[in-house]
This record gives C-alpha cells, structure tokens and sequence, in this order.
C-alpha cells in the first residue's frame, strides 16, 4: 500500500474537491477525531476503511491511486531537479535541506541514496555512504539491462564508487544503448553528457588516453541545442588536455569562464 502520508493527504484534497467536511466524508466508518488524524498523517487507515470512504462518495479507487502516483512522482522530480542544480552549485547547504525534504516523505530510498552521493562528491568523501549502500549501488546498476533515466542518474552521480575498469565497461554499454543519441529524451541527452564528462576527468585521472574517442564521440553527436554548449566546451578541452594543445585550453578556459562555468573551472585538470 502506497505511503500513509501520500493517503491522508489525498483524502484531505479530494474531501476539498468534493465540497465536504470531515463528519460528511467519513459518515459512520470511522469517529471524525480519527478520520482528522488520517488526514494530517497521524493515524493510519487500513484498506478495508479506506475503500468504504471512497465508495460512500463513488470515489474509483483505482483514479485514487493513479492521483496519488501522479503527485508521488511529481514531488520526486522536484526534488531531484533541486539536488541536481544543488550539485552543480557545490551546494551542499541547499542539498543538506533537499535530504531534510525527503526524509519528510518516508518513500524514496533512492533519491536519498542519490542526495548522499552528492554529498560524497562534493566532500570528496566516501565514507558518508556505507559499505551495504555502495554494494546496492553496484549491483543496481551492474544488473541494469535497460537505461532510463533513474539508472543514469544513479550511474552519473555514483561514478566516485567504481574503479577504472567498470567504469568503461558501464560508460560502453550506456554508449552503445544510445548510439541513436539524437532522437533521445533531452533530460537523458543531458545525462549522458554528464557521464561522458565524468568519464573524461577519469581518463585523465587514470592517464589512459585511449579510453577518451567514444565519449568525444558521444557529445560531438549531440543536438546543436543551447543546452549543450556548456558540455561540447568542455568535451573539447579535455580533448586540448590529451592532446597538449595549450593554446586550445587556454582560450577554452577564458569562453567558458564568461559562460558562468567557473565551478567546473575549479575542478578542470590545468
């Protein structure tokens, strides 16, 4: 059953919708004290009560759950949509209050194991996600057989947990699923930009050059949208780093500073 919070809360709405009080909406199934603690998520309903208040008032369940799903899902996309600008920030106060938000809504395991990632990240500390979670991590991804837009999320941020080896076999196999980027989502376009660049600060890491074509390759196909502009300067200035074309890096540094990408400056290999 979905989340008691998500129920009273969708029972207070849909009670408004209907233009009834509290006496009216639960008639003689449950005391008004107790229904109005449903509603402000401090009781629970079983289902057996739940489906008599919904029939009372011809109610169809299933439209119940899908308006429930809806507003579930809605919630996570802002959510998550906060994190990330949070992450490209460096915010970690802001991503500190999303992880407060979340913890709020008792469901979502994996946007806050995404939030403590960030985390991760941004402190450049692994010990804030435990041996268990970054084992869960693993197999999530290692047993995905079809990227969405979770999964690269997930990869994208979790990237810091894998060593040099899966990570390429990851990168290839999510390079290989959108070999048609093109005529992709833009939101997975732009994840798969992210995870290309991710993977490019990786090669340079690990000094291994050879690793670098597919992921060029990956963001030189993109649309020629605004949205990509950012990730096509920076494809090109690690391409300027693997190559030693200063003069490349230099000017590549200078646009992408006026472009307001000094947060990427900072973390660039010079």
């Amino acid at each position: 059953m979905e989340s008691t919070d998500l129920i009273g809360s969708a029972l207070r709405n849909k009670r408004k919708e209907l233009g009834l009080s509290q006496k009216e909406m639960v008639g003689s199934i449950l005391s008004v004290s107790y229904y109005s603690k449903v509603e402000r998520n401090l009781f629970d309903i079983n289902v057996n009560d739940l489906t008599k208040i919904l029939a009372l008032h011809g109610i169809d369940i299933v439209r119940f759950f899908q308006e429930i799903k809806i507003n579930k899902t809605s919630k996570q996309e802002i959510l998550t949509k906060k994190l990330q600008q949070s992450f490209y920030e460096q915010n970690l106060d802001e991503i500190n209050h999303v992880i407060t938000e979340i913890n709020k809504l008792k469901y979502n395991d994996h946007l806050l194991l995404l939030a403590k990632l960030m985390k991760c990240s941004i402190q450049n500390d692994l010990s804030l996600i435990s041996s268990n979670e970054k084992r869960k991590i693993k197999s999530e991804i290692f047993n995905t057989d079809n990227w969405n837009t979770f999964s690269l999320q997930l990869f994208s941020t979790s990237m810091l947990i894998f060593n040099f080896d899966e990570l390429t076999a990851m990168v290839n196999s999510i390079f290989n699923h959108f070999k048609m980027i093109k005529s992709s989502d833009k939101y997975i376009q732009e994840l798969i930009a992210s995870i290309a660049i991710n993977y490019l600060q990786n090669c340079y890491n690990n000094n291994n050059p050879k690793s670098i074509n597919k992921a060029l390759k990956t963001i030189e196909l993109l649309p020629e949208d605004p949205l990509f502009i950012g990730y096509k300067e920076l494809a090109l200035y690690y391409k300027a780093v693997f190559t030693k074309d200063d003069l490349s890096k230099i000017t590549i540094r200078k646009i992408l500073s006026a472009s307001g990408y000094d947060n990427f400056l900072k973390l660039l290999p010079k």
